[in-house]
């Protein structure tokens, strides 16, 4: 979440690899998936082809960050100067940016640039609190969820969250069936990527 993490973290595993404490004992092992089912392929068309061929508003998987799945920091410049692209749809799912960011007032003006913010947190966080539209997702004690480890343990192993509490409290739905119901809600090859 900082600026200098993804080179940090780095500079760890770089001086891991040269004292070849990397997959050894006391070391650093590499994490294993499970061997998940595929997805179905997607069903393209020249619509979701454009999509899929933007870059990434963060710059995560390209210079400077090659190796990085995510660069949430860059977020306020770039929405700010528009690019790669402007931003008029922003879907926050389960995070509080304007709380977890280091300048989160740059963040929370460049966050006024966007026209529409959802949120998708069942907290009325900072960032929750800024936005246009809430639908809440339920709590950990509310919702099914899976579970992976994080990278550090080794080997594969995989995890299945049920709720503890069900009913739910309030009026929640699960984010990922709000998602497919959107995805099926505009028809098309989109509809008939989620069967």
């Amino acid at each position: 979440m900082q600026t200098n993490g993804i080179y940090s973290q780095m500079a760890i595993d770089a001086l891991n690899a040269l004292v070849g404490s990397i997959d050894a004992p006391g070391g650093l092992l590499i994490q294993r998936k499970p061997p998940y089912a595929k997805w179905p392929p997607v069903q393209r068309d020249a619509i979701i082809e454009k999509g899929l061929s933007q870059p990434r508003v963060d710059g995560a998987g390209t210079m400077p960050f090659p190796f990085a799945e995510e660069v949430p920091y860059t977020l306020s410049e770039r929405i700010q100067t528009g690019k790669p692209y402007a931003i008029d749809t922003l879907f926050v799912y389960y995070t509080n940016p304007l709380f977890n960011l280091p300048e989160s007032e740059k963040l929370r003006t460049a966050l006024e640039k966007v026209p529409f913010i959802v949120s998708f947190s069942p907290f009325m966080d900072e960032t929750t609190l800024f936005s246009d539209l809430v639908l809440p997702d339920g709590t950990y004690f509310e919702r099914w969820q899976d579970d992976y480890v994080e990278p550090g343990l080794g080997f594969p192993m995989f995890g299945l969250r049920s709720p503890v509490i069900s009913p739910s409290l309030y009026d929640v739905r699960n984010t990922g069936d709000v998602l497919i119901e959107i995805a099926k809600g505009l028809g098309g090859n989109m509809a008939r990527s989620f069967p």
